[in-house]
C-alpha cells in the first residue's frame, strides 16, 4: 500500500494557497515513524509542529535564542524525511487567479475552493509518480490529509471528479483532547508532523522569494529536504488554470 500525507499552508501576504506533502510505502512509513518518535523523545519534545517551532512557544520555548540547538533540531529532522520517505509534493494555487477564473468559468462547480484544487492536484501527481518505478492500483493509494483543513467538503468532492479517486482520510498531526464531538480524544499521526514541515517551509519560502510569482522556475526544495528532482511541484499560473478548465470542460458563466 502507497499512502500519501498532506497538509495546507496559506500564505495571507500574497494569498497563496498550498498543499504539500510525502508519499511512501508501509515499510517506509514504518521506518518514519520509528526514527521520528525516537527522535522527538531524545530531544524532550511531544510532537513536531512547524509554527510553534518557528516562534519558539509551546515544548519549543525552552530553544528560544539557542540557534544552534535550534539548527541542529532541523537537520535532524530532515535528515530522517530524507532517509525514510520516497517523495515529496506541492501545489501552489494563487487565491487571485482563482477568484479570476472563477468570475468567467463555472470553476467552483468542481473545486470549492483553491484548497480543494491544490489537494487534488496533489493526489493526481502521486498517482503519476507511482507508475514507475512500481504501478500501484489507482485505489490502492491512500490520501490522508490534516484534520484541520479549510474546505474537507471541497476536498471530498474534488476527489469524485474524473478519473475518480479514493476518498480523502482526515486526521489529526497532533494528539487531541478530548471534545464534545470526540469524547476520547484522537490520536495523532506523527507522518502529517513531515508534511506540516514542508507546508511550512514552502510557504516561508514564497513570503521570502517574491520572484516566485512571475517566474516558478526559481523555486528550489526548501532547505534542501529532498533534491529538487525528488519534490513534484504545480504552479497554478493562469495559463494552467485555463488549460484545467478546457480539459475538464468547465463550462463559461453567461455575461
Amino acid at each position: 500500500m502507497l499512502t500519501a500525507y498532506f497538509d495546507e499552508s496559506h500564505d495571507d501576504r500574497f494569498h497563496m494557497t498550498f498543499v504539500c506533502g510525502w508519499a511512501a510505502n508501509a515499510n517506509q512509513w514504518k521506518e518514519f515513524e520509528y526514527g521520528w518518535k525516537l527522535f522527538l523523545a531524545k530531544n524532550d519534545v511531544p510532537y513536531f509542529h512547524m509554527r510553534e517551532f518557528a516562534h519558539s512557544v509551546g515544548p519549543f520555548a525552552k530553544w528560544k535564542g539557542k540557534e544552534g540547538t535550534r539548527r541542529g533540531f532541523m537537520r535532524g529532522a530532515a535528515q530522517i524525511i530524507v532517509d525514510t520517505i520516497e517523495r515529496g509534493f506541492f501545489c501552489c494555487v494563487s487565491d487571485q487567479i482563482f477568484e479570476d477564473f472563477d468570475k468567467k468559468y463555472e470553476l467552483r462547480n468542481f473545486f470549492g475552493s483553491p484548497y480543494a484544487l491544490a489537494g487534488r492536484t496533489c493526489t493526481n501527481m502521486v498517482v503519476e509518480s507511482a507508475s514507475t518505478p512500481t504501478t500501484f492500483p489507482r485505489r490502492g493509494i491512500e490520501y490522508v490529509f490534516e484534520d484541520g483543513a479549510v474546505d474537507k467538503g471541497g476536498l471530498i468532492d474534488a476527489m469524485k471528479i474524473n478519473p475518480r479517486l479514493p476518498a480523502p482520510i482526515f486526521l489529526p498531526g497532533r494528539d487531541q483532547k478530548p471534545t464534545k464531538k470526540s469524547p476520547t480524544g484522537k490520536q495523532g499521526v506523527v507522518q502529517l508532523q513531515a508534511a506540516d514541515y514542508l507546508a511550512y517551509e514552502i510557504s516561508k519560502f514564497t513570503r521570502e522569494h517574491r520572484a516566485i510569482k512571475t517566474d516558478p522556475s526559481k523555486f528550489r526544495a526548501s532547505l534542501g529536504i529532498l533534491p529538487e528532482s525528488k519534490v513534484k511541484r504545480m504552479f497554478f499560473t493562469g495559463t494552467k488554470m485555463g488549460i484545467l478548465c478546457d480539459m475538464l470542460k468547465i463550462s463559461r458563466r453567461r455575461p
